[in-house]
């Protein structure tokens, strides 16, 4: 403050029925920001209300002489407010804590004037920002410093701060507001389509965030630094939820939406946002429909990134439900924990995982929940080979709504799909086309339902059934329509493709796609790397190139190492392969122990499990017979 205003010869007097005491006659807003913010630091255990503002206000005469000095530069301070007033507006403190009690159901407790104070605090602390012409601004920006110190998509503000789509008890699909948790509905308005552009536009014109992309921006960091430094412990942990509000609502639940944005950028929002919640807020201080909705949108975003990250995601949900009587999430939690063991080749403790995965079976949300709990122990008796067990544990379900239920509906295109897979695997390639044909024609009719991320894998099992049908042509055109609509793991499908190319003896389109395959770097799960090597150990023994062929089919081998479910027929046939290429190299003392290795091989190798786990291998047995007896 500056001497521009005379300070006054004396105090004016006080009231002789509360003498020594500030009255709050007036409205809240008629307070200066400066000395609400000294009462929240003497008293944030008044938690806002009115009350307790007046009794920290009574107080402060006897610890202080605030009284005094609060008097002499009121004209100062009222100059001041008077300019804030001219781009915030203040609404009346009671009919804000009303409302902010009944509609920010992200809290146990209300949250009265966090927002407002908030807005009074960020122009003061960031000069710059006083020329923005509405709170329009200033919110995002504050929101803004609780995310990551990384590109923000602008899709994250606008998918976290819209409707998103979510499961009913029916197992219906139901769209859902993002206040009914608590997110501020002022954020809401200013993260709308029609808004945000022009928001985010002022915001660079201001200097306060920078544009890294058409689609993503960064805030610049001493707004982040200033903001974070500045706020209480009180509004700190406001704003942390609702940053992690924000961004667990932008994960696209699977079947519901479509994944658009950058998933690793994503990630690294949520992870920060959590850590965030973690330090500044209580898990239990949330309610319950807060607690549930971002612990099941981590288990949804568990399905992407790394082995660390899927179980940080599991970790952080299964903390956030803790204390929760839900036997729902408690299954939803078990099967991700489940997958997580299997992934990691603990197919023991996969199964112990279930013991916590049966529902009780109170809705049809529940028995679909229970539905996918199956879905999980069929894979882990895949895992070991143990396909018959697979198939009967895959027959307990069934749907019990007629019409199928959505959730229903998803189960039941896992469920027939893995059922395809199985009858493959045993030599059934007539009766698993059938069964393709359920999960298919759900593509078509469940209009509500996305199955973009199932797409490539629908396409490859078609494809291989095909392929063992010896309809190489057919297999084809189910994949280049997958690659057209531009169907995810795209690197699974092009080997597949490779396979079908390679069975027509088209050898140089083969060859152009495993360059393109490498060229782009792909991202290649451990299945696709399998069936990588098979394709380029066959294409190169073909040719005759039997030094760069044994490489690939050493490659295979070691690729193969990595799975379960190898039944000996796979190995098998890498080790025939082998075998015939040390043969025409004249390499006979090494082919005579290779085939020794065969030979105990298939002395302890079983009939049953999976006897055509690869397609095309099948084929490949036939050429490398044909061989041997020329």
């Amino acid at each position: 403050m500056h001497g521009n205003h005379p300070l006054p010869r004396k105090p004016p007097p006080t009231s002789p029925a509360n003498e020594g005491s500030v009255s709050l006659g007036g409205k809240p807003e008629d307070i200066s920001p400066g000395v609400k913010a000294l009462l929240a630091s003497i008293s944030e255990k008044a938690e806002g209300t009115e009350c307790g503002f007046q009794t920290a206000l009574d107080n402060l005469p006897n610890k202080s002489d605030i009284l005094l000095k609060a008097q002499e530069m009121s004209p100062s301070a009222n100059a001041f407010v008077r300019e804030i007033k001219s781009y915030l507006n203040f609404v009346d403190h009671r009919k804000y804590m009303t409302q902010i009690s009944n509609r920010y159901e992200g809290w146990n407790k209300g949250v009265s004037g966090l927002n407002s104070m908030s807005l009074a605090i960020v122009p003061v602390v960031i000069p710059h920002l006083k020329a923005a012409r509405s709170a329009d601004s200033v919110r995002p920006t504050i929101l803004l410093s609780f995310l990551a110190d990384h590109d923000i998509p602008i899709d994250l503000l606008y998918r976290g701060s819209s409707r998103r789509k979510r499961w009913t008890e029916g197992g219906e699909i139901i769209e859902t507001d993002p206040a009914e948790l608590g997110l501020s509905e002022h954020l809401i308005r200013v993260c709308a389509h029609d808004r945000l552009t022009n928001t985010l536009s002022e915001l660079q014109s201001l200097s306060a965030i920078v544009w890294t992309s058409n689609s993503t921006f960064q805030l610049r960091e001493r707004e982040r630094r200033e903001i974070q430094e500045r706020l209480s412990t009180s509004l700190r942990s406001f704003w942390c939820l609702q940053a992690l509000i924000l961004a667990c609502r932008s994960v696209p639940w699977k079947y519901l939406e479509h994944m658009e944005s950058d998933k690793s950028l994503l990630l690294s929002h949520i992870r920060y946002a959590l850590e965030g919640a973690r330090r500044w807020c209580k898990f239990e201080a949330m309610t319950r429909m807060v607690r549930v909705d971002i612990a099941l949108s981590l288990m949804e975003f568990s399905r992407f990134s790394v082995m660390e990250w899927k179980q940080f995601a599991v970790n952080q949900a299964k903390e956030l439900t803790i204390g929760l009587d839900d036997s729902d999430l408690r299954s939803q939690l078990a099967q991700r924990q489940c997958l997580l063991h299997r992934l990691s080749g603990e197919t023991d403790l996969a199964f112990t995982a279930l013991m916590d995965g049966f529902p009780h079976q109170i809705n049809r949300r529940s028995h679909a929940i229970y539905g996918h709990t199956i879905l999980q122990r069929a894979l882990n008796h895949i895992q070991l080979d143990r396909l018959d067990k697979a198939m009967a544990s895959l027959a307990e379900w069934q749907p019990v709504s007629q019409p199928h239920s959505a959730m229903e509906q998803v189960v039941l295109f896992r469920q027939y799909l893995l059922m395809s897979k199985i009858l493959r695997y045993q030599g059934h390639f007539t009766a698993s086309l059938q069964h393709l044909q359920r999960p298919q024609n759900i593509t078509i009719t469940a209009k509500d339902l996305v199955f973009v991320e199932d797409a490539s894998d629908l396409a490859c099992n078609l494809a291989d059934t095909y392929l063992e049908l010896d309809e190489s042509a057919v297999a084809e055109s189910c994949l280049r329509a997958a690659i057209k609509h531009q169907a995810s793991k795209q690197a699974a499908v092009m080997i597949v493709l490779a396979e079908c190319l390679f069975a027509q003896q088209r050898f140089t389109e083969v060859d152009e796609i495993l360059r393109r395959i490498s060229e782009c770097q792909l991202k290649l799960m451990k299945m696709d790397k399998l069936r990588q090597s098979i394709v380029q150990a066959k294409l190169s023994h073909i040719r005759t190139q039997f030094e760069e062929a044994f490489r690939h089919w050493t490659e295979a081998m070691s690729n193969l190492g990595r799975f379960t479910l190898a039944s000996g027929r796979t190995t098998r046939i890498i080790l025939l392969s082998q075998c015939h290429v040390l043969h025409r190299q004249g390499l006979f003392d090494i082919e005579n122990r290779t085939r020794d290795q065969l030979d105990a091989l298939e002395r302890c190798s079983g009939m049953s499990g999976a006897s055509y786990w690869i397609s095309g291998l099948r084929h490949w047995l036939h050429f490398l017979e044909s061989c041997r007896q020329l």
